[in-house]
């Protein structure tokens, strides 16, 4: 009989059978050298063993679920977000339920350290019995060769960002109203080892006569010819007079990128250079509300903002897997996690359960709360 232990935190001493079997799974041909410690270093490193949780079969770790908790800034407002990756299981030990725990397990952690959202880099069966879903109203652009010398500013240089520029790249980036907040050591992490998916981000900073106005975070090739814009900051219109350098960078046909609905300063400078967005929701990404009461409250002086005097008649409750917002003598129920979701951070088609007459039609002016994609934060 074997013995499984588990979940729990990662100890010391097991820290490199981990990773061996993170690399072992995640890992094959036509991926480079890297591992994923070094490409996702804010998740899988010593100082967040507690948050690598697994479970070993006589001794040994066979599956891992990572976990690294933060904080979202929406318009100067926080809540706490916990993202998860690098969920695998050994090939020899698939099909056992591991997964699954794990999952149970990090929902519970998140819920006891006080998370209010989980933000998880996937989406298939497992997250979805969960209870997350897509989420969040986003526009896919791509930029091919015809439209090359529009995003091409000959007042602006793209140049490989150095460590001289990293104070004004953080400067840069907490002028963004939707934004990741990072301590110094995780944000020069970031932009060491490139966090993007399996392949390294790559950052250049955006110059106009030696000013420093943003940075761009590229995804080199993986498919022929396309690289992806995985983060941006700063200047919008120098963003935009850079992007074409990149194709110069790496020899590419084709540019990609991800611009969420909030962000209508860069909608509109790529729009009016003849692009248009498709909707969808965040790429690669679910999303479950872990703490719906509470989430809601730790967003009441945003909801002021948005609603008002309103804000503070509002009440919210849970009964199991049914969500319960109240305003006056009317109440609307949102019946599971995936809706739930749809309605606070919306998707790409909107969620169609705010009521369009009465009291309640203030929703409307509240959701969906924005979201940003997490670029560099990717785990």
């Amino acid at each position: 009989m074997s013995r499984i232990e588990g979940p729990r935190g990662t100890r010391e001493e097991e820290f490199k059978k981990v990773m061996k079997l993170i690399d072992s799974v995640f890992r094959g041909e036509g991926f480079p050298s890297p591992s994923k410690q070094e490409l996702y270093s804010i998740l899988l490193n010593r100082d967040n063993l507690e948050n690598m949780r697994i479970i070993l079969v006589d001794g040994e770790p066979v599956a891992h679920l990572g976990i690294h908790e933060g904080e979202l800034v929406i318009y100067g407002h926080r809540m706490k977000v916990g993202s998860i990756g690098s969920v695998c299981t050994h090939p020899d030990h698939r099909g056992r339920g591991y997964a699954t725990a794990l999952l149970r397990d990090a929902i519970r952690k998140l819920n006891e350290d006080g998370v209010d959202v989980m933000l998880v880099s996937g989406d298939r069966g497992l997250y979805r019995r969960a209870g997350c879903a897509p989420a969040s109203k986003m526009y896919a652009f791509s930029i091919g060769k015809a439209e090359l010398e529009q995003f091409r500013d000959p007042g602006i240089e793209l140049v490989p960002y150095r460590e001289e520029h990293i104070k004004r790249m953080i400067e840069i980036y907490e002028r963004e109203p939707v934004r990741f907040h990072r301590k110094l050591e995780e944000f020069r992490r970031m932009l060491i080892s490139g966090s993007d998916r399996n392949v390294g981000a790559e950052t250049f900073v955006v110059l106009q006569r030696g000013e420093l106005l943003g940075y761009l975070s590229v995804q080199p090739p993986v498919e022929p010819g396309v690289s992806y814009l995985v983060e941006y900051a700063g200047s919008r219109w120098a963003a935009v007079g850079a992007m074409g350098y990149i194709f110069d960078i790496y020899g590419i046909d084709e540019l990609r990128l991800v611009v969420p609905f909030h962000d209508r300063e860069m909608i509109h400078l790529l729009r009016i250079r003849g692009l248009e967005g498709v909707p969808v929701e965040m790429p690669g990404y679910t999303v479950k509300v872990i703490n719906f009461v509470g989430l809601m409250e730790r967003l009441r002086p945003y909801m002021e903002e948005r609603l008002g005097r309103i804000a503070r008649l509002l009440g919210f409750r849970c009964e199991g897997e049914r969500y319960l917002i109240r305003l006056g003598r009317e109440e609307l129920a949102v019946e599971g996690d995936a809706d739930l979701v749809r309605l606070i951070f919306g998707s790409a088609e909107g969620s169609g359960m705010i009521p369009e007459t009465g009291e309640l039609k203030v929703l409307a002016d509240l959701f969906p709360i924005p979201l940003v994609y997490p670029g560099l934060n990717y785990v």
